[in-house]
């Protein structure tokens, strides 16, 4: 005789970050649970409160919003990293810095293949996939970040050192002019709020009704 299990509930979403847009908006953003429950999620609800119980007694306003589970709306965060010389070439090698963690040394015009590795051998990156570019005297690497463990901004966790490069004027930089925000698969802005600290919290939503929460401050 066999046994299947039975359906349940969806488990909450994962990831969930809020960051404020505005002093009267807050930008959520999630990733949705490895697990459905058994049936497909449907929707997900975003709530927001004054009180951490989200209990509307006393005034504390709470607020909701669905959004379907077929609204997918994430991009891949992408960085650019640009060795440059104002009068000759660029020579020698460079080292990336990804979030407290350093690649080996990586020579001036290290392939895409060779930077992917590089890059893909430290933990706190997964998966990314890099083009490269002539520019002027140098080369421009852009790494798109395929899976990110955390919503984007990015900006600041990847970071360069020149040591290395040669002449002495060769530089390498992380171009923030063109970075793309990476954004997680869902979100939703909460407009319309006050000056004031909020509760947020993401839960999944499937025929059996809606599941446990996650829940940001």
């Amino acid at each position: 005789m066999s046994v299947s299990p039975s359906n349940q509930l969806a488990p909450a979403p994962l990831l969930a970050r809020v960051t404020p847009v505005s002093n009267t908006a807050l930008l959520v953003q999630w990733k949705p649970s490895a697990s459905n429950g058994g049936l497909p999620v449907t929707k997900y609800i975003v709530e927001w409160s004054l009180n951490v119980d989200f209990d509307s007694n006393g005034g504390n306003i709470v607020g909701f919003h669905d959004i379907p589970a077929t609204t997918i709306t994430g991009k891949a965060e992408v960085q650019a990293v640009t060795t440059a010389n104002s009068g000759t070439g660029v020579f020698g090698t460079f080292t990336l810095n990804y979030d407290g963690q350093e690649t080996r040394r990586l020579d001036f015009d290290i392939s895409t293949a060779e930077m992917v590795h590089a890059l893909e051998e430290l933990s706190t990156i997964h998966d990314v996939s890099v083009s490269r570019e002539v520019v002027g005297h140098g080369f421009t690497w852009l790494v798109t970040y395929n899976q990110m463990n955390y919503a984007g901004d990015l900006a600041g966790e990847l970071t360069a050192s020149d040591v290395g490069l040669y002449p002495a004027s060769a530089s390498v930089v992380v171009e923030a002019q063109r970075h793309i925000i990476g954004r997680l698969p869902y979100h939703h802005v909460i407009t319309g709020l006050a000056a004031t600290p909020y509760f947020v919290r993401v839960s999944s939503f499937n025929d059996l009704g809606q599941g446990s929460a996650l829940e940001e401050a």
